[in-house]
């Protein structure tokens, strides 16, 4: 599945078939503009984006796997 704008940013989840089960990979993809802004933006987004795509893979895996999300 991709989300995304043409040309500029783009969210990928990838889902691959294993002989021991599946695999999620997620990917983020974004052009940086050269702005002081923009770079400050982009930079606190990746701090949140780790912590947040984190709890979404490990709440998705325990959902796969029967277990009740909490």
């Amino acid at each position: 599945m991709i989300w995304g704008t043409p040309g500029d940013t783009s969210w990928v989840w990838q889902l691959d078939a294993r002989p021991d089960g599946a695999r999620v990979i997620t990917r983020i993809r974004s052009r940086i503009r050269w702005q002081p802004i923009s770079i400050a933006y982009s930079v606190l987004m990746e701090i949140g984006d780790f912590w947040m795509i984190r709890k979404m893979l490990l709440n998705l895996r325990d959902r796969a796997e029967g277990r009740s999300a909490v």
